[in-house]
């Protein structure tokens, strides 16, 4: 895991807008640095991990 995955669990998807804003498309693919999920940063990975924990 590198820390560009570990971004993915901080920050909400990137949305891409196509012919003024008709259609919209969210990809989980890239992070959008600008959004934060949470109020910190690795607060994603660490809820992930207590859901993992608790299965």
């Amino acid at each position: 895991m590198t820390a560009a995955d570990v971004t993915l669990f901080d920050f909400e998807a990137r949305r891409y807008c196509k012919d003024e804003g008709r259609v919209t498309v969210e990809t989980d693919r890239d992070p959008d640095p600008a959004r934060l999920r949470h109020h910190a940063k690795g607060v994603g990975l660490s809820l992930a991990l207590k859901r993992l924990h608790q299965r």
